[in-house]
Order: structure tokens, then C-alpha cells, then sequence
């Protein structure tokens, strides 16, 4: 509770005091504040506004991260289909290429042109 303002006390309220300190009674009054006003439907508090909301704005964001998830993984395998067809492309090159070098060693003479050197 915070701190409340306490105005000065009625005439009734002074007797109602006198009265109780000749009493047992402990000598002080209690007043309580009323509580704050509610704010939202009945049953439901503000903090559990606030979570519905965060948890409302991490569903968006979500959403929102696995589309960009999904967009980026396209292009993953769009550009994985463009490396094989390179790879493909040079392999048929270098097949092509050498199969043409053998052809010109075997019309000069030269074969053993081909063969790796032995150590």
C-alpha cells in the first residue's frame, strides 16, 4: 500500500478515540484506501493483457522469421542446382578436353605424353 493523505479528524471520530484509549483496544485507527478501478473485461487482470500481447507480438514476429526462413532456403537450393550444372559443366568439359588431347598425342606419336610422370 502507499502512502495516504489522512485528513483531521470529526468531532465523532475524536470521541470515538477517547473512547477506545480507555479501552484494551490497541490506540490507533486503521483506514484502508479503495482499490484502483478495473481496467479490462471482469476475470481478467492487466498483467495477463500485457502477456497477451507479448505473446500476440512473438507469434507476428514468428510468422514473419519463417517466411524469411523459407524465402532463404529457396535461394539455398537455387543456387545449389546452379553449382551442380557448373559442376556437370566442367566435368563434360574436361572430359571433352581430354579426349581431344589423346586424339593429338596419337596423331604426333607422342601417347606416352598423357601418362603422370613416375617418380
Amino acid at each position: 500500500m502507499g502512502k495516504v493523505v489522512i485528513p483531521p479528524l470529526t468531532t465523532e471520530e475524536k470521541e470515538l478515540w477517547e473512547s477506545l484509549g480507555s479501552s484494551a483496544a490497541p490506540p490507533y485507527i486503521c483506514r484502508r484506501m479503495e482499490p484502483s478501478p478495473i481496467r479490462g473485461p471482469p476475470g481478467q487482470f492487466e498483467d495477463d493483457l500485457k502477456e497477451k500481447m507479448d505473446v500476440e507480438r512473438l507469434m507476428q514476429v514468428t510468422a514473419i522469421l519463417r517466411a524469411k526462413n523459407r524465402k532463404l532456403e529457396e535461394t539455398v537450393s537455387e543456387l545449389k542446382r546452379a553449382n551442380l550444372d557448373m559442376i556437370d559443366n566442367f566435368h563434360h568439359l574436361c572430359i571433352s578436353t581430354s579426349a581431344k588431347l589423346r586424339r593429338l598425342a596419337k596423331a604426333i606419336g607422342h601417347e606416352d605424353l598423357l601418362e603422370p610422370p613416375s617418380p
